[in-house]
């Protein structure tokens, strides 16, 4: 299995020191992570072995996306170029005194709506609607409920002239218990590019009395604030009150 990823150099809070991360796409299929030894050049002569990592699968890519690999200080501002070896795969990234102002990229959108109801006779079976605001034609959307529920959406679908989009979906839940949905933007080629936001819920038990539930969406200033800011959480919603 090809090996695919990308490294990045964030810099840290320490005068020329970055930290290394490995950053993986969003596999499109189940088939386990592919696995291999990797070591990293770090452009200053200095060589890191850092043993065997594993890509991602599909079911723990929302929360393994990017992989902490290594710090390492430089003894000066650079740039500098450090280069991965993993597997058959070879990646670089140029080591530079600061992150790159991303001030200027392309509006994100805004995540405007989350709801999440279900039906008496189907308690495990979740409806989830999400809505979006300032959408453009290029934003790719992955919808990660957990236990298999992935889908991917793009919310325009041809509507160029459209600026709001709203997207409704059911997920199944095999058993009871906690769940989460993550909600991300993507580029073209799989990778994340701003996690809109992370809802925690409550698939309750079918043995449970459940009368099915619309649940109010949250407001807009608890899901989210500014295009590039961190992805929200908000508390475990009961799906099944």
């Amino acid at each position: 299995m090809a090996m695919t990823a990308r490294l990045r150099a964030v810099p840290t809070e320490d005068t020329n020191t970055v930290q290394f991360q490995l950053l993986f796409p969003a596999p499109r299929d189940d088939q386990a992570g592919a696995c291999g030894p990797a070591s990293l050049q770090t452009g200053d002569g200095a060589a890191l072995e850092l043993g065997v990592i594993c890509a991602p699968t599909m079911d723990t890519w929302a929360a393994g996306h990017t992989l902490a690999l290594a710090e390492h200080a430089y003894g000066g501002a650079g740039p500098f170029v450090a280069t991965l070896s993993w597997g058959d795969l070879l990646t670089s990234a140029i080591v530079e005194e600061a992150d790159p102002d991303l001030s200027s990229m392309d509006t994100y959108p805004v995540l405007m709506g989350f709801k999440v109801w279900t039906s008496p006779d189907k308690p495990l079976e979740i409806a989830l609607e999400i809505g979006l605001d300032q959408v453009k034609e290029w934003h790719r959307v992955r919808i990660d409920g957990g236990a298999g529920n992935i889908r991917w959406w793009n919310p325009l679908d041809g509507e160029a002239d459209a600026q709001s989009a709203r997207g409704e979906w059911r997920v199944s839940y095999r058993k009871p218990g906690p769940a989460r949905v993550y909600v991300d933007l993507m580029d073209v080629e799989d990778y994340l590019i701003s996690r809109l936001g992370v809802f925690p819920l409550d698939v309750a038990s079918p043995l449970e009395d459940s009368a099915g539930t619309n649940l109010a969406q949250p407001p807009a200033a608890g899901l989210i604030s500014g295009a590039i800011a961190p992805p929200v959480e908000v508390e475990a919603i009961n799906a099944n009150l």
